[in-house]
């Protein structure tokens, strides 16, 4: 949810891992600027193990925690239906 708040650096983690997975997914490969064609938004950065079970934000930001995703991928693991 984009209300959701994710830590005082989340921005700046943010954009270190979608340079670090090359801007895109790594489930399917689909490309910044196809996601954003298809999409309309950027690529998600998926929380492996979810902020809720995490201690701090520090913790849930972790590099090792985070992944580049599209939004099919991303629904498909958190089993939501945002298509």
């Amino acid at each position: 949810n984009s209300g959701d708040y994710y830590g005082p650096n989340w921005d700046r983690r943010r954009s270190e891992i979608l340079a670090r997975d090359s801007y895109e997914c790594v489930e399917c490969g689909i490309t910044r600027d196809s996601h954003k064609e298809r999409y309309d938004h950027d690529l998600h950065v998926h929380h492996i193990n979810p902020k809720s079970a995490c201690d701090s934000f520090e913790e849930a930001n972790d590099p090792e925690n985070l992944i580049t995703r599209c939004r099919e991928c991303h629904a498909e693991k958190e089993k939501v239906d945002w298509l």
